[in-house]
């Protein structure tokens, strides 16, 4: 599925697991998804406006990012955890 996103931030991490000693790092990336500010009011949930969303990204997808808060083409994956829907970036 692809949409229109705005992000709002991207910040880069780093973790090392402590049983492995292995480090993860990627960039964590809060988004909306749309590609305008307009006013919105959602019919079934009720909430007005738009609530961000937080995906963790590889830093070689986040090299694509040239400008925060900017509007991007977002391809997503949808993915049931634990009795919930996942958007996959």
């Amino acid at each position: 599925m692809k949409e229109r996103i705005i992000v709002l931030s991207a910040k880069g991490w780093s973790l090392e697991d402590e049983r492995t000693k292995q480090v993860r790092e990627g960039v964590s990336v809060h988004y909306v998804m749309t590609d305008n500010l307009a006013p919105n009011v959602d019919s079934i949930s009720g909430v007005e406006g738009y609530i961000p969303m937080k995906q963790s990204i590889s830093i070689d997808e986040a090299k694509k990012l040239q400008g925060v808060p900017g509007v991007y083409d977002g391809s997503f994956q949808m993915r049931a955890s634990g009795g919930k829907i996942l958007f996959i970036y």
